[in-house]
């Protein structure tokens, strides 16, 4: 099959390059027009040639770099983190059954959710939100930068978790986990995800967001949070004491 298509090839090149011979042979001795048209043919057709070839080449490759995404279930990367329409699109709208949620204090997503969305989506789906423990070294590390105060980052997590028990509600459960956050997680019915790395530096709204379904990173991911959530060294129950101090 290879040595047909170096056959191929040759004939192919063999004739384009006659053409442009007789061309010139022509132009030179009997007709000018005739010539100029062989001498044009031949030349497209290897210019025609390399682009196909080339154009051929680089669809290959194409296919070998989807393939590779599509096998780590990468569906899209976006710049930035996703706007309140999209997570909203994404999350309460088309979960079905789960709805689970990682980050440091998750303000935003506090923000986004408190005024109805959560309330309404925790009738057809199982919540489980993970939030770093308030009393964590970590949440005075992200408190050191010039526009936050000291103990923003605990007054936040002790804020979503009192709105979430405050709900009383068995399908909307929070936990604290003690171990270093590396990623914002959000997940609907372990069927679709949005991850978001935590990167030093850089407010976490201003990295990049990956979209994932089906594929090894996915299933990575899954794996991540299902672990926090069931190792009780990884994480624990809210503590009312801690939550409840200094009020």
């Amino acid at each position: 099959m290879e040595r047909l298509r170096y056959l191929e090839i040759i004939l192919y090149f063999s004739g384009n390059i006659i053409l442009i011979l007789l061309g010139i042979l022509l132009l030179y001795i009997i007709n000018l027009t005739v010539g100029e048209g062989l001498i044009a043919s031949g030349l497209v057709g290897i210019i025609m040639f390399w682009t196909i070839n080339l154009q051929s080449r680089r669809t290959e490759k194409e296919k070998e770099i989807l393939k590779k995404v599509k096998k780590f279930g990468i569906r899209d990367i976006l710049s930035r983190r996703l706007t309140k329409a999209e997570a909203d699109e994404i999350f309460p709208k088309r979960a079905k059954k789960k709805w689970d949620v990682l980050g440091l204090s998750l303000k935003s997503f506090y923000t986004d959710v408190k005024d109805g969305i959560l309330q309404d989506a925790i009738k057809r789906v199982k919540l489980r939100v993970l939030v770093i423990h308030p009393e964590s070294l970590l949440c005075e590390m992200s408190d050191k930068h010039p526009l936050r105060l000291p103990g923003t980052t605990k007054n936040e997590i002790k804020q979503i978790t009192k709105f979430i028990l405050n709900l009383k509600d068995p399908n909307a459960q929070i936990r604290w986990y003690k171990c270093a956050p590396t990623t914002s997680l959000e997940i609907i019915d372990d069927e679709e995800l949005v991850a978001g790395p935590y990167l030093e530096g850089i407010e976490h709204r201003n990295t990049y967001s990956i979209r994932l379904r089906e594929g090894l990173l996915f299933d990575l991911y899954i794996t991540h949070f299902n672990k926090i959530w069931n190792d009780p060294e990884l994480s624990c129950e809210p503590d009312i004491n801690v939550l409840n101090e200094n009020e």
